[in-house]
């Protein structure tokens, strides 16, 4: 309650609030590779991780552990996706971010055939090894539910806060707009098509009664 009013003061609208993973795992979804209906999600830093079992658009699991370092960070990390890779449905690809996701081995994850996704398959232009993509992919993500009606089911505001976004309706008059446009070309073209058949037909009707 506090940061929204922080943004009411700011005179900003917010039209939804989801939790970090879910919003980075909107960019993830722009990925090349269609992402299976259930999968993992790791957020590594040097000492700490975030891991988010995703479940269509919702959160089904969630594990952290901060202060590890070296191969305690790495145990931790491998014991915690055998663990969620016997849920089910069984996770099958896993999306790894963050400061510590480039020297990630992913090797011994091979005996639970995920496919992994690094940023770098992402389609985002100037997104950069350097960049803490811990905070920035989330902020993406975010971006994104401003492009149409945030899903009830991860939108963490008040109902009574949760207002329509206006884009949608004005991509559907544009819609509407370029749907009238093309109609009116359309027919126009039609009628200048017909006239000149018509001046065909009568210059040939002409030239049969010059040549009587």
């Amino acid at each position: 309650e506090m940061c929204l009013g922080l943004l009411t003061e700011a005179t900003l609208k917010p039209v939804a609030i989801e939790l970090a993973p879910v919003a980075a795992a909107k960019v993830f979804a722009l990925s090349a590779r269609s992402l299976p209906p259930s999968w993992l999600l790791l957020l590594l830093s040097d000492n700490s991780f975030e891991l988010t079992h995703i479940q269509g658009a919702k959160v089904q699991a969630f594990a952290q552990a901060r202060n590890l370092q070296g191969q305690d960070l790495n145990r931790a990390i491998l014991a915690q996706i055998d663990s969620l890779a016997a849920a089910r449905p069984q996770p099958q690809a896993l999306g790894i971010y963050g400061p510590g996701g480039a020297d990630f081995k992913a090797g011994p994850l091979k005996k639970h055939e995920l496919e992994v996704i690094y940023p770098s398959h992402l389609p985002v232009p100037g997104l950069a090894p350097e960049m803490n993509l811990g905070e920035v992919l989330p902020a993406v993500g975010a971006g994104l539910s401003c492009f149409g009606p945030a899903a009830l089911g991860v939108n963490l505001l008040p109902p009574g806060a949760r207002a329509a976004v206006r884009l949608g309706r004005f991509s559907f008059t544009t819609m509407l707009l370029l749907v009238f446009l093309g109609l009116t070309c359309l027919w126009g073209t039609s009628a200048f098509i017909h006239t000149r058949v018509e001046l065909f037909r009568v210059n040939r009707q002409i030239a049969g009664l010059s040549q009587e």
